[in-house]
């Protein structure tokens, strides 16, 4: 991760705040008001020392009672301004995770999978939080009261005796030195238990999402152990970050907690015979808020390496570019006879080996289209591709005959539904709607009867309103895959991508929704990925990749009776299933 200056991380932590820029300045003002209090006190002190001491005269209670006034005086405007701080902090939280979550949708593909789930999840949650804390929690207010305390009691001390300036300055130097050493380990200690915690997100997602896996193979030790192993690691970075901290806290401590009991010693022996106790108590007390004010700095600073670690790696996954969806032109046209052209197209993901290797091939209007093959072929390079996902490396492709079209036209030709249903813990109806949110009730519908799934949908306790459950885990796979099909069939784009829409399906229920398929796709233009090959047999043309290039070609009975690749991965599918079927028995 590139590293970037602390001074522009704090710049760009202020810009979070947005709109709320001028009343979060305000709570600071508000907060300052309590640096009255705090210059008042060495002036109070001496006063009442002086006159129990008899060397000044006045009326103690008289003192006491102002005292107590003004911190009256001084408690609204400071606690409103905390108030306002802590509004406008968490407002910039909120504001930060949208924007994170916007710029994740919007990334490029081949950028969204170079991170690991785990890694969107604590940059959302931990980091945004940490980058609301930057400004409205308790580091501000130490930054501040150093930046008010510090020179005036420079200041009052070079006035009153300049050797005690002397010192303190010498005095809070050195724990400034020990904290500007220490904190930099700290803060690349918190960089790396960050990394772990990523991947500890990341195994506990995909443990979730894997639960029936995990029962079915026994898996539950074996996964607890390389849990406890991540969980280990975790530990481990956290305990090395936390006695850093442990030992800078330490540092600023002791220098912090002795500086007055200091300046009152050098203030006695330095005002013998020259002065007043009150006089050596007065300069005490400056020299123990001074050795204050570099604890807040020093705290400060730690807090802040901590919050920069979050800030960091919030702005790395910002700087990431954005899809420009709108770059090219908008205006598309569906008319003509060839729905998607590639023309010589080679793409690569890693600039060595091609995964689509100069293919060419022509979609025709209204045509049903298979893709075959083995693993690894390019079967889901080439949707991707057609889908905008990837720009190929060389060659071009026109959709209806035209090239240069933008990403938000191209994607509006397709419908699409992968093997992953893609659905959300929402309404079902919800659901469906999601490609075109101002659909009407009778539209839904009108889409989930085409999908065979309206019936299924009124049986359940509150229709339309029933909630999906996360990832549609409340229905079952064969109505997750109707639901997915109703959603693609209401967005209307005239071409229509099946990504192994089946392959997750037993058998009996493969076959309804392939019916289901089969039956809405009549006339569409049509593009099929599918893994078990007896799903394409009423495809009007099968394409068979390998190696990103088309090795065979043909409908289904023509490829059949070539005997060739096609015919190979078939004759293995069906064996497959006898063997299956037999063991079942």
């Amino acid at each position: 991760m590139k590293k970037t200056p602390a001074l522009k991380l704090y710049i760009r932590a202020f810009s979070y705040l947005g709109p709320d820029k001028g009343l979060y300045v305000l709570g600071v003002l508000m907060s300052c008001c309590e640096f009255a209090l705090l210059f008042a006190l060495p002036y109070v002190n001496q006063a009442l020392i002086d006159m129990v001491t008899g060397a000044r005269s006045g009326n103690i209670m008289l003192t006491m009672l102002l005292m107590l006034g003004l911190f009256l005086l001084l408690v609204p405007p400071v606690v409103y301004g905390a108030f306002l701080r802590a509004k406008c902090s968490q407002r910039s939280v909120a504001r930060v995770q949208k924007r994170i979550f916007g710029h994740i949708c919007r990334m490029p593909h081949g950028a969204q999978v170079r991170y690991r789930t785990g890694d969107y999840i604590t940059r959302l949650s931990d980091d945004a939080g940490r980058c609301g804390n930057m400004l409205g929690g308790f580091s501000v207010v130490q930054l501040l009261r150093f930046i008010a305390v510090f020179p005036a009691t420079l200041i009052l001390l070079l006035i009153n005796d300049w050797r005690i300036a002397l010192i303190s300055l010498a005095y809070g130097g050195v724990n400034i030195a020990l904290s500007m050493y220490l904190n930099p380990k700290a803060k690349g200690q918190e960089a790396v238990a960050k990394e772990e915690i990523d991947s500890s997100a990341s195994f506990l997602v995909e443990a979730m999402r894997n639960i029936p896996v995990i029962r079915v193979f026994v898996m539950q030790k074996a996964l607890g152990e390389r849990y406890r192993e991540i969980c280990g690691r975790v530990r481990e970075k956290r305990i090395r970050y936390q006695d850093w901290i442990g030992l800078t806290y330490g540092v600023v401590d002791f220098f912090a907690q002795s500086a007055q009991a200091v300046g009152f010693i050098l203030g006695v022996l330095l005002s013998l015979g020259r002065g007043s106790l009150g006089q050596a108590v007065f300069n005490a007390t400056l020299m123990g808020m001074m050795g204050d004010a570099f604890y807040r700095l020093s705290t400060f600073l730690l807090l802040a390496q901590r919050n920069l670690v979050s800030i960091e790696r919030v702005e790395s996954l910002l700087s990431e570019p954005l899809e420009d969806l709108d770059r090219g032109s908008d205006s598309v046209s569906t008319e003509g006879e060839t729905a998607v052209e590639l023309r010589d197209v080679c793409f690569s993901y890693d600039g060595k080996s091609n995964a689509i290797d100069h293919l060419s091939l022509t979609l025709r209007r209204g045509e049903h289209l298979a893709v075959v093959g083995g693993s690894g072929g390019g079967k889901s390079t080439l949707i991707k591709l057609l889908e905008g996902f990837y720009a190929p490396d060389s060659g071009e492709i026109a959709w209806f005959g035209q090239t240069g079209l933008s990403l938000r036209a191209i994607r509006s030709l397709f419908g699409y539904v992968p093997q992953e249903c893609g659905l959300f813990d929402g309404a079902i109806g919800e659901n469906i709607a999601l490609c075109r949110p101002d659909a009407s009730q009778e539209e839904v519908e009108s889409a989930a009867k085409a999908a065979d799934i309206h019936e299924t949908i009124l049986s359940l306790p509150n229709g339309y309103n029933t909630l999906a459950g996360e990832g549609g885990g409340r229905l079952s796979g064969g109505q997750r895959q109707r639901a997915a099909i109703a959603r693609a069939l209401l967005k209307g784009s005239p071409i229509l991508l099946l990504d192994e829409a089946t392959a997750s399906l037993d058998s009996e229920v493969e076959r309804e929704v392939q019916a289901c398929i089969e039956r809405v796709s009549r006339g569409m233009t049509t593009v099929t990925v599918a893994h078990r090959l007896s799903t394409v047999e009423n495809a009007d043309r099968i394409l068979v990749l390998e190696g990103g290039r088309i090795v065979e070609e043909g409908d289904f009975a023509g490829l059949m009776d070539m005997r060739g690749r096609f015919w190979e991965i078939y004759e293995g599918q069906m064996r497959e299933e006898e063997i299956m079927g037999y063991l079942e028995r």
